[in-house]
């Protein structure tokens, strides 16, 4: 079991114990990048649905549409979204 997974599996227990360990530097680097990890993977998701739900600015589209500003104003005043 590595630190990361120690350290998960007795988060939320009342009856975890307490205990003193040495820990190498490669096994606590492993373990800040496995948090890292873990946070990444548990917030990507919300920011890419938070990015997803977000409304573009005229620039923004124009840049993916590769159009020009007057473009996207004759788009909306015909009623038409670009």
């Amino acid at each position: 079991m590595n630190l990361y997974s120690l350290l998960q599996s007795t988060q939320n227990s009342p009856d975890a114990p307490c205990i003193n360990i040495s820990v190498s530097l490669a096994d606590l680097h492993q373990l800040v990048v496995d948090t890292i990890d873990a946070t990444r993977d548990r917030l990507l998701p919300l920011f890419m649905k938070a990015e997803e739900d977000r409304l573009l600015t005229k620039k923004e589209v124009c840049a993916k549409l590769g159009i020009k500003e007057t473009s996207v104003w004759n788009l909306t005043q015909k009623g038409n979204s670009p």
